[in-house]
């Protein structure tokens, strides 16, 4: 393309707009900004109002708290976005460091999507086209985790890559966040963490939650077939294996049936 022909400014003040757009007022722990229907309240274990999940004050429970501990537990079984803010612990890309995971731009429109459709009692199916590195594969593995956590036992997921370190990285991201998790906000008596799971080395257990974690990949279809898994994150599927003995397609509709 010719330099004369290329509209310099006008990519710059998009440029501009798509930034801006970005620097939304979002607070995670006071629900300013987060995804969903909200109502705006006072709560005694607050310093200023809050946004709540409508569905959270419509809950029986929400009446009966009597405490902080109480007030945090329930708003994190209703409030993905704040469990994330206030449970959560990741590696900073540029730092290193464990930092509370608060959700970037892409992630709470992700988030907006798969809430929408669990609240709808709808399945949740997506396929994801991705940018690198904005967290995808984190937000829908912590999603995971908050469900297995908060909301379903016995409720088995399956963590599906091109190669089997690709699989075991993203589960080790979630052990580590066990690790990390509030003591006093887990809530089952066992303390957080993963269990072996006997006769299956490529599955753990949440402890005290009966869900198992189990990692597979393109490579080793066969480990995956006959799991009862409800949830299942297939990731990098343009590079699984393809051959006469092993097809991307029947894999899926193997763990998706």
């Amino acid at each position: 393309m010719k330099e004369e022909s290329m509209d310099i400014a006008g990519m710059i003040a998009e440029n501009l707009r798509r930034n801006a757009a970005l620097r939304v007022d979002y607070d995670p722990v006071s629900g300013l900004g987060a995804c969903g229907r909200r109502v705006e309240v006072t709560v005694p274990w607050e310093q200023d109002k809050v946004w709540l999940p409508e569905s959270m004050p419509a809950d029986p429970a929400y009446a009966l708290l009597a405490d902080q501990v109480g007030y945090r537990k329930l708003r994190h079984k209703h409030d993905f976005e704040y469990w994330c803010a206030t449970c959560v612990r990741i590696r900073h890309k540029l730092t290193g460091r464990r930092v509370p995971f608060v959700l970037n731009a892409p992630q709470r429109r992700l988030t907006a999507q798969l809430e929408e459709r669990r609240l709808a009692g709808v399945p949740l199916r997506l396929i994801m086209l991705k940018a690198r590195q904005w967290g995808g594969s984190t937000l829908v593995q912590m999603y995971f985790a908050w469900i297995q956590i908060l909301h379903r036992t016995n409720w088995h997921s399956l963590v599906c890559a091109h190669v089997q370190s690709t699989a075991a990285v993203i589960r080790r991201m979630y052990a580590r966040m066990l690790d990390d998790y509030p003591p006093e906000l887990w809530p089952e008596d066992t303390p957080p963490k993963f269990m072996a799971v006997a006769g299956a080395s490529n599955s753990r257990e949440i402890a005290g939650r009966g869900c198992c974690v189990t990692v597979a990949s393109s490579y080793s279809q066969e480990a995956a077939r006959g799991l009862d898994c409800s949830m299942v994150h297939l990731s990098e599927v343009a590079f699984w294996k393809d051959s006469d003995t092993m097809a991307p397609a029947d894999f899926i509709r193997a763990v998706s049936s």
